[in-house]
């Protein structure tokens, strides 16, 4: 029996096996998306308190762990001697400050951004028709610009002004009735958002005190399950993951932190308006790589235009620099080598990641990605080492074929891109003397 399991032909077999019950269950899936995606989303919605407490724990790990070996450190110092006091202590300490962090980040956000936010959007509503003339004077003024041009803006101008004034009179006010009446179903989902949100803070405090045994019992399961070497296989990997994700989720937030400070200090020395709104929201969408100091300034620079087309003018100028040098200055150093993935498939995470998870898919795709894109090249360059082959992707560029009788790789010649160059020359010229010969027939 364990030679018949051992034979390839065995192995053939269940592989065969195992991809058609797999094309099988994926058939399934998509044949039944709405009823799984309706399942999933209902067991997202029982998780959702446990996924808030692991990501907030996660976020709060390094926080955790500084203040863990510090405390730690300190306790030794004063000469406390059992080691179970020194852990208790310090884990508790460590807790307890991590959350005092976060509830001091979030009421300070809260604090400062919404009364901001509450003003700013008065003020560009109160502001909305008289910004409209400012624009069409400003408009005019421009001698540059052809007077066709410029008659099509404001008539433009003025159709968006009748628009909006009716887009008021039918479209808000009537929905703001509706809105009144859904009123006590948004009270219910808030209630339970805060709940989840109460109960995610009791769980991220659980999973920072047991995360050492939490760590523990995965490395245990790993050996009871699986052979030694693919345990060990398993945790080098979990800890790349890790390293991944925590390198590049906190680069992402110290680095959209820089620039939100930068754009607020910028903006406030030039008194451009809504500096703190603004600089929250390049901050925000700073952490979507690719696109989202584009979406930030796009948002930052329609607010200014409400209020003077000139500063709209100079923060796009402002944010393409801040962008430059943040791309090519400060995020390098601070991501170093958290993400090793090229722009095409940096472009790609973000898209695909997007379109499947929305925000939360935009920020973490790339990360998601790089774990997938290091398993693959991780597998691919381990089968090649099995077979004597080389793993440096830069040796297969000028490869034809491989020889089996001399065991290596045979080349393309040096100048066959001129060779090949040259056959087609000639054969377009045969073409042509052959269309003459016919021609004159």
């Amino acid at each position: 029996m364990r030679e018949l399991i051992k034979s390839r032909y065995f192995k053939w077999g269940l592989t065969l096996c195992l991809s058609l019950v797999g094309a099988i269950v994926i058939f399934l899936l998509l044949d039944k998306f709405s009823t799984v995606h309706g399942a999933l989303g209902s067991l997202m919605n029982i998780l959702a308190p446990f996924i808030y407490g692991a990501v907030m724990a996660y976020l709060l790990r390094p926080v955790y762990n500084g203040c863990y070996m510090r405390t730690e450190k300190l306790m030794k110092h004063i000469n406390v001697k059992s080691e179970r006091a020194v852990d208790i202590i310090s884990r508790i300490v460590s807790v307890v400050l991590s959350m005092l962090l976060l509830f001091v980040a979030i009421f300070g956000l809260v604090m400062s951004v919404i009364p901001q936010f509450v003003s700013s959007l008065y003020d560009i509503v109160v502001s909305m028709p008289g910004t409209a003339v400012k624009i069409m004077n400003w408009v005019q003024g421009i001698d540059f610009v052809d007077e066709k041009i410029k008659k099509l803006i404001m008539d433009s101008m003025d159709n968006m002004i009748g628009n909006v004034d009716d887009w008021i009179k039918y479209t808000v006010i009537p929905y703001l009735k509706e809105v009144a009446l859904k009123v006590s179903a948004g009270i219910v989902g808030a209630a339970s958002f805060v709940f989840d949100i109460f109960v995610g803070f009791v769980v991220c405090i659980y999973i920072l005190l047991s995360k050492s045994t939490f760590s523990a019992q995965a490395k245990k399961i790993s050996f009871s399950i699986f052979e030694k070497d693919t345990a060990n296989t398993i945790i080098n990997g979990a800890r790349y993951v890790d390293r991944v994700f925590n390198g590049f989720i906190s680069g992402n937030i110290i680095d959209a932190l820089i620039i939100g400070a930068i754009t607020f200090v910028v903006m406030s020395l030039f008194n451009f308006p809504f500096e703190l709104l603004i600089s929250v929201i390049v901050t925000v969408t700073n952490l979507i790589p690719f696109f989202g100091p584009f979406i930030g300034g796009t948002v930052g620079a329609v607010l200014l235009l409400t209020v003077n087309p000139m500063d709209a003018l100079y923060f796009v100028i402002f944010v393409l620099i801040l962008q430059q040098l943040d791309g090519n200055l400060i995020k390098p150093k601070i991501l170093s080598d958290a993400v090793d993935l090229s722009s095409f498939w940096i472009l790609f995470s973000i898209v695909v990641g997007g379109g499947l998870f929305g925000f939360v898919g935009m920020i973490l795709g790339v990360p998601v990605f790089t774990v997938i894109y290091a398993f693959i090249k991780w597998a691919i360059e381990r089968r090649l080492s099995k077979k004597n082959l080389p793993a440096v992707t830069e040796n297969y560029t000028d490869v034809d074929y491989y020889d089996y009788d001399k065991g290596e790789f045979v080349f393309l010649p040096e100048n066959l891109v001129e060779e090949r160059k040259e056959e087609k020359r000639k054969a377009r010229q045969k073409r042509k003397e052959e269309r003459k010969r016919r021609w004159k027939r």
